[in-house]
């Protein structure tokens, strides 16, 4: 089998048969050059890490990495426009609520907690990534900001599960919306934290 990494021919003197070895021995390397894997390919064929640890065989192996300070400062890029748009769709689900439209209220209830998930993974994946400590990130209440949003949620689900739905909008718009709001904050801060410590 022929490893190529950025074009270039992976020449270790080890050679992991199995591919999730080799994956974290090319990853540990390129991570010393603060470069992290982002695109395999196989015999021509792009897979995801999951499914390259499982395969066995394969003639030419080619993967291709990016700058960890880059591809961490376009998730904040990305997270940072996209903070708006969810305090913009919360309040839209809050106006349904309110105008007794429950079922178009769930389905966007369902898409903007998968929006706040996603901002949840991005500062989390960042922080580590970065080595930045929780406490060093903007207000330093990240960790609190992270369980008042999870504890807001649930009174906001709560809320809703008991068929109160004024209840479930003045929740939204009075609790969860700040919280929201605040974790852009964080959003910021952490861009800054980046371009300073990350390579």
């Amino acid at each position: 089998m022929r490893i190529y990494v950025d074009d270039q021919e992976w020449t270790e003197q080890t050679f992991p048969e199995e591919k999730d070895a080799l994956w974290r021995e090319i990853a540990q390397r390129i991570g010393r050059e603060g470069r992290v894997p982002c695109e395999v390919r196989v015999d021509g064929e792009f897979l995801d890490q999951e499914a390259f640890a499982s395969l066995s065989g394969g003639n030419e192996v080619r993967i291709r990495t990016e700058s960890l300070r880059e591809l961490l400062r376009d998730s904040l890029e990305q997270a940072k426009h996209y903070v708006p748009a969810l305090v913009s769709g919360l309040s839209a689900i809050a106006d349904r609520f309110e105008a007794e439209k429950p079922q178009e209220a769930l389905t966007l209830l369902h898409q903007a907690s998968e929006g706040v998930e996603w901002l949840f993974k991005v500062l989390e994946n960042t922080r580590m990534l970065s080595g930045i400590e929780e406490g060093e990130i903007g207000d330093g209440d990240f960790a609190a900001s992270r369980n008042s949003l999870a504890l807001t949620l649930q009174v906001v689900v709560t809320a809703l599960e008991e068929g109160r739905y004024f209840e479930t909008a003045y929740k939204i718009r009075e609790e969860l919306l700040p919280v929201v709001t605040h974790m852009g904050t964080y959003v910021d801060a952490m861009s800054q934290l980046v371009g300073n410590r990350v390579q």
